[in-house]
């Protein structure tokens, strides 16, 4: 059963943090894990703004994606079919409407 879940809080709350480790724990499952961020989010190192870091010092690398990604193409370029797929989205604020709506279907219709 898929499900479509935000966790949101105040800047500073552990956000990335908990991305980072749900990342972890559902790899450590066997669960192939698609983890993206927004363009837009650039906080990271200037150089490589493919990754997504923690202010505690957790990184991963992760996809980057601009406002005109759709995210069933980015779902079906980047998921494993042998294996269950989890998306993690950090900064998803950044994300369209048109964005969210298309997640919403992924997680009705694809069982990720």
């Amino acid at each position: 059963m898929s499900s479509l879940t935000f966790t949101y809080g105040v800047m500073g709350s552990s956000k990335s943090a908990q991305a980072l480790i749900t990342r972890f724990n559902y790899m450590q499952k066997g669960i192939n894990v698609i983890l993206a961020k927004p363009s837009i989010d650039n906080r990271g190192d200037s150089q490589d703004n493919r990754c997504i870091r923690s202010r505690i010092g957790l990184s991963a690398a992760c996809i980057v994606f601009d406002k005109n990604a759709d995210m069933q193409t980015l779902y079906d370029k980047h998921h494993i079919v042998t294996k269950r797929n989890v998306m993690i989205i950090d900064e998803a604020q950044f994300c369209t409407i048109e964005q969210i709506n298309q997640l919403k279907t992924l997680s009705k219709y694809i069982d990720v």
